[in-house]
């Protein structure tokens, strides 16, 4: 038997009642939670009686495996481990055979649910275009899940998530979508939980049937359950189980799929009464640096139910690195990777872990243009971005290349420049437009022009006209023109980024698209080269696509739940792109931001040894750093994410180091300590204390980069007027065209390369030009 801390003990000789175990991260739950099933069953509880719930088949595969190991010697015979799903799938058979649910075919195929997505689409008359563009389907097929893990209405559901008015279209959808479903008589996924829960709900019988078979009831990732799952659990548990759950509120992240982190934090102990608190505060995964790092940055959040996370004695001395990315310079990644595999080590115990997949374009165009190999997980690499192809078909357009590319893949790049921005026109004027510019590439002005007919709607006659005269200025533009101007133009031209915000459900989804065009564009600006050369470059980088022996992984940190790795490199840390801001509010509210924080906790202490963490050149992190200083001022005009602030980095990995070689802390000074300290008080020996320090001391000029604006003052929403000219440090000089609210600080501004754009102040980060 594995050797196992107090903490441990206590949650696996539980006597009886209801259970809440709160576990860190890397805290050895699955050894704990099959440790308590050996102790039931050896106090002979019947294997039958025990029912163990896992989230995903991966998680119940890994915790079989371990529970048949640890029972093999004993000769008990170990309880069924099942998926949320597999347990709906056996009340769905169950309920169909005794008259209870409709004999519905399962269907697994996500091809199937998009196909009646789009036909629920179309036959909105007037609302189709929104939902052409596939980011759209999805986020469709995303609030129909939402609303069945729920257990609320479509038109509650879209109030609590704020569904933009353009999207209201959703609501009806979502009932179109059920009357499809229900006359193919098919079920997918997300029914298998949500209708026997309505059954039993409506049928006391059914539910008397089902409740009390079980004594114990174990969840895990009791973090992420939705109301629905919550409502089966209850069901399940009747007044005889004593159910445990195991879950930590701080690695709640999947909200868009119904979870909230009050389940376990309050909610729980409503609908299982008084249960006994238990915590796993040990993480056996990472070093002090990091648990101290991970303390401070969640201790942002409200819950005051939360315990401090403590490296065990035994773990090993985890680094924390910042590496900023600097324009024009190489990507910090390929010397991180080089370094490591100079050091003997393989590249495929890294993970780079992206907020958004926008994240991952730079990422990719570096290791690609390094020869590194790579795995994208969850995301569509760089060469099958729709937005990407969209882009690289208009610079073949404008030097002419795509009258020599074949056909099928002349197809697919004017497929995409069609739809990006979208024209709104029927299904069969797109098919017929798409044939002939196929066929005729340089005909396209005129052939987009001649759709233009009175009949139309004036936007949509617009919209026609725009495209048209884009790449009729397109065939006039050089190809020897550098391919990061025109792409600028471009994007300003037909204001794309204007209509990715406008044309999706969910303002992430726009910014994502947004990312990955200015990723392209600011890969095309480091090479500075014409057209025609860019595209030479491009296609040499497209022919080795990522591929080769021991690639690094590249995905996404919802997707890394539950995982860990050696090296782990968190990329994109900029302010207002992680956290997320939304631009339609002053400021986001602390759920939001409180969202994004679980987020970024998740994917920082995913890492083992290293972690390494990017973000653009900031002055004030490194004085912050320096400083101990665990936030930024609101002085401050920080450029790189504030999580990274509030890591309090500098500190954490002072004193983490100093714990690891066993030295007194008492010679280091911070701004703020007390997190620090408390963390040195759990700690066994005598490290001392951190002294605190009222003053930051300021860094000299010369230790510190300077900042990006030149030297600009930073405008405030008093001081703003039309025909002030400005400048952005991402977008560049533009005019203010229009002040929108002054008590918000919402304004327009046209950037000379960016097109129009609507900022607010309050994060926006813009200057007046000298």
């Amino acid at each position: 038997m594995v050797e196992l801390t107090a903490e441990q003990r206590r949650i696996i000789e539980h006597k009886g009642g209801h259970a809440r175990v709160r576990a860190v991260a890397g805290s050895g739950k699955t050894t704990t939670m099959v440790e308590r099933v050996a102790v039931l069953l050896a106090r002979g509880v019947d294997p039958s009686h025990i029912m163990i719930l896992m989230f995903n088949r991966s998680a119940r595969d890994a915790f079989a495996a371990s529970l048949k190991k640890r029972l093999r010697k004993t000769g008990y015979r170990g309880p069924e481990v099942r998926t949320f799903h597999a347990l709906g799938l056996r009340l769905v058979e169950s309920f169909v055979r005794r008259g209870a649910l409709p004999a519905h075919r399962l269907v697994t195929e996500e091809g199937l649910r998009e196909n009646l997505a789009r036909r629920v689409g179309q036959s909105l008359v007037g609302q189709g275009e929104a939902w052409s563009l596939r980011d759209d389907l999805e986020d469709f097929l995303t609030f129909i899940d939402l609303v069945k893990a729920k257990l609320a209405s479509p038109a509650q559901v879209a109030r609590e998530i704020g569904l933009p008015e353009k999207f209201a279209s959703f609501i009806e959808g979502y009932s179109l979508f059920e009357d499809l479903r229900l006359k193919e008589k098919i079920r997918f996924y997300s029914e298998l939980i949500n209708e026997p829960v309505l059954a039993m709900e409506e049928d006391a019988e059914l539910r008397a049937w089902v409740e009390n078979r079980v004594e114990h009831i174990i969840v895990d990732e009791y973090q992420d359950i939705s109301n629905c799952q919550q409502g089966l659990l209850k069901m399940v548990a009747g007044s005889r189980a004593q159910v445990m759950v195991v879950g930590d509120a701080d690695q709640c992240i999947y909200e868009w799929r119904g979870a909230k982190p009050e389940y376990i934090s309050t909610l729980f102990a409503e609908d299982f009464p008084a249960p006994r608190d238990y915590t796993l505060s040990f993480s056996f995964r990472y070093g002090h640096q990091l648990s101290l790092a991970a303390n401070h940055l969640i201790a942002h959040n409200i819950d005051k139910s939360r315990t401090l996370c403590r490296s065990h004695p035994l773990n090993v001395n985890t680094q924390i690195f910042t590496a900023e990315l600097v324009a024009g310079e190489r990507h910090p990644l390929v010397g991180i990777v080089r370094d490591w595999q100079d050091s003997g080590r393989s590249r495929a115990e890294i993970a780079v872990l992206v907020r958004l997949y926008g994240m991952s374009v730079p990422v990719e165009l570096a290791l690609l243009e390094a020869g590194i190999p790579y795995q994208l997980q969850g995301g569509r690499t760089v060469f099958r971005c729709p937005e990407i192809l969209a882009l690289i078909g208009y610079l073949r357009f404008c030097d002419g290349s795509i009258v020599e590319i074949s056909g099928q893949e002349r197809k697919a790049l004017v497929q995409e420049m069609l739809v990006q921005p979208h024209l709104g026109l029927k299904k069969g004027q797109m098919e017929h437009l798409l044939v002939s510019i196929t066929a005729s590439p340089l005909a396209a002005p005129a052939l987009i022009l001649g759709l233009v007919n009175e009949a139309m709607p004036a936007y949509q006659r617009k919209r026609l006209a725009r495209l048209s005269d884009c790449w009729q200025w397109l065939v006039a533009e050089p190809g020897e023109a550098r391919a990061d101007k025109v792409l600028k133009r471009l994007v300003a031209r037909l204001d794309l980024y204007a209509f990715y915000r406008d044309f999706a459900s969910r303002q992430v989804s726009g910014e994502n698209r947004i990312q990955i065009c200015r990723s392209l564009i600011a890969f095309a600006e480091e090479r500075a080269r014409g057209v025609a050369d860019f595209l030479l470059e491009f296609d040499r980088l497209k022919k080795s696509d990522g591929a080769g022996a021991d690639p690094l992984l590249i995905t996404s940190i919802h997707r890394a739940k539950g995982c860990e790795w050696p090296l782990v490199i968190l990329p994109g840390l900029e302010e207002g792109s992680f956290p997320f801001r939304r631009q339609q509010k002053e400021s986001p509210s602390f759920t939001e931001v409180d969202d994004e924080r679980r987020l970024f906790y998740v994917g920082m202490t995913r890492a083992i040894e290293r972690l390494y963490l990017l973000h653009p050149r900031d002055f004030f992190l490194q004085e912050a750093m320096v400083a101990g200083r665990a936030g930024h001022s609101l002085a401050d005009d920080p450029l790189a994410s504030c999580f990274l602030y509030e890591a309090n980095l500098g500190i954490s990995r002072r004193v983490g180091e100093a714990i690891a070689r066993n030295e007194d802390v008492g010679h280091i000074e911070a701004v703020d300590a007390d997190m620090a300290n408390a963390y040195l008080q759990l700690q066994a020996g005598d490290h001392g204390q951190v002294v605190t320090r009222q003053q930051v001391k300021k860094l000299p000029v010369a230790a510190v980069a300077q900042p990006v604006t030149g030297g600009h003052r930073r405008l405030s929403s008093a001081e703003v007027r039309e025909g002030m000219e400005v400048v952005h440090d991402r977008f560049g000089r533009g005019q203010i065209s229009a002040v929108i609210d002054r008590g918000q600080g919402k304004v327009r501004v046209a950037f000379e390369e960016e097109g129009e754009m609507i900022l607010l102040l309050s994060y926006a980060k813009l200057y007046l030009r000298r």
